[in-house]
């Protein structure tokens, strides 16, 4: 009985992970408009930085002095500190370093640019519903049933598309100045009519693709930088894929093309059963989609993220890819964000067998984990991602360290997208950058090595 209470309790918790509140009526997007640079007061100074930069931290401006170091002096975290800087940086025109920067003097020097303009970061997406908000744009693959509604969060549902045949897009996604890395930000309930582009993520439109001009898109150059892959969990709708792979591609400053793949999943807490055996059914579709990305990309290096369940159905297509004898690297990196997957078969079977397609694996795994101590439960098998599984190769993350709620499954089971840390690691990840330059403590236990963010100074108390 105890086992069946916590596998329930941890499915339950399951639900959080996707909103249960449906939309109301959709409104027109706004006609798009091309983001205009601002001119912000005070001018770009020395003060002004400081004053921007203060605001961005919540610190009195007085604590900005030219020596201060953010992290070891004002004990911020590093996280934080991370995005703040970028945020200076991109406002006020500045160059960005090619390491990170803590100290104010620093950051002041890397955020002055030659000219005195301040503007408002420009992401590559080029239209912006208002002058509150960017708009991030979001290619989609995916094998679920079209149901012909209007409401593009409602396009597609959770059912098989005949014959898993695939369906290709883009979807422009608001995102407000105001939004704040690792969040989602919705209205009261996700009611559609309380949506404020200044204030909240949501759907603005969804355009079709055929197949060659889907690939057309993505092909661009390999100066128009890197593509980036997201394969969603269990318990996510259509619109919920879409509106994450936005979130974590806009957190990431990510410059390329960001795909996700959006398998059929109900979206509901109780069909964990359904949406295990439609993940694995569309296995074989995101084999076939990544082998075509990987023949047409035209040279762009293409990283592949997924999330919980999304895992299997990722790992099972490298396999296939894999047992076709393909030769060479096809992929930058791989990371595995708290893997829904049996850890024992992907020690002793997978890992070695996929680990030459890509040239970087990263594994987030925490023991704090709720929601796969009742996978874990209902498959009578430990997972990858709770709490270390070693594996030659591959780069271990052990996050059990990080703060969360207790028994909060979007800081428990989604760490990845919504803790800062874990964000600024994912992008030195797809720099290319190794553990033992990121910042990590490293931890040698008798089974392997595991990295974790122990190293990284805790938020200040307010």
């Amino acid at each position: 009985m105890r086992y069946r209470w916590v596998a329930l309790v941890g499915l339950a918790a399951f639900a959080a992970l996707a909103p249960s509140a449906r939309s109301q009526d959709a409104a027109p997007p706004p006609e798009a408009t091309e983001p205009e640079a601002q001119p912000v007061a005070p001018v770009a100074t020395t003060e002004g930085v400081k004053a921007f930069l203060a605001g961005e931290l919540g610190v009195p401006v007085e604590r900005m002095t030219d020596d201060a170091d953010l992290v070891a002096d004002l004990k911020l975290d590093q996280g934080v500190v991370f995005y703040a800087v970028q945020a200076a940086i991109d406002a006020f025109g500045g160059t960005k370093p090619a390491g990170e920067l803590t100290r104010v003097a620093d950051v002041v020097k890397a955020a002055l640019p030659q000219t005195a303009v301040v503007k408002k970061r420009a992401f590559r997406s080029a239209v912006a519903p208002s002058s509150t908000s960017y708009v991030q744009a979001v290619y989609y693959v995916t094998d679920r049933k079209a149901t012909g509604d209007l409401k593009p969060e409602l396009a597609f549902g959770g059912e098989r598309s005949a014959e898993g045949e695939l369906s290709y897009g883009r979807a422009d996604v608001n995102i407000p100045y105001s939004h704040k890395p690792g969040h989602i930000e919705t209205p009261w309930l996700k009611i559609e009519k309380l949506r404020d582009a200044s204030k909240h993520i949501y759907i603005l439109q969804l355009e079709g693709r055929d197949e060659n001009q889907f690939y057309s898109d993505i092909a661009g150059s390999a100066e128009a930088g890197d593509v980036l892959v997201y394969v969603h969990g269990f318990n996510v709708r259509f619109e919920d894929a879409l509106v994450r792979a936005a979130q974590i591609s806009f957190d990431f400053g990510f410059k390329g093309a960001p795909i996700v793949f959006s398998w059929p999943s109900w979206g509901s807490f109780t069909a964990y059963n359904s949406d295990s055996e439609n993940v694995l059914w569309s296995a074989r579709h995101i084999e076939a989609f990544l082998t075509t990305l990987s023949e047409k990309a035209n040279g762009r290096k293409i990283h592949l993220v997924a999330h919980s369940m999304g895992s299997k159905g990722l790992l099972t297509a490298l396999r296939y890819i894999a047992y076709r004898g393909t030769a060479g690297q096809l992929f930058g990196s791989v990371i595995l964000c708290a893997p829904d997957f049996d850890a024992g078969l992907f020690r002793e079977q997978v890992a070695a067998e996929v680990r030459p397609l890509a040239a970087q694996w990263v594994v987030y795994s925490s023991n704090k984990d709720i929601a796969l101590t009742a996978s874990e439960q209902l498959n009578a098998a430990p997972r990858l991602g709770k709490p270390v599984t070693y594996a030659e190769g591959y780069e271990i993350i052990d996050a059990s360290e990080l703060e969360v709620t207790p028994w909060s499954v979007p800081e428990a089971h989604s760490y990845y997208a919504t803790k800062q840390v874990v964000l600024n690691d994912m992008v030195k990840v797809l720099s290319g950058m190794a553990a033992n330059a990121r910042g990590l403590k490293e931890s040698q236990e008798e089974g392997g090595t595991a990295w974790t963010f122990a190293a990284v100074p805790p938020a200040p108390v307010p």
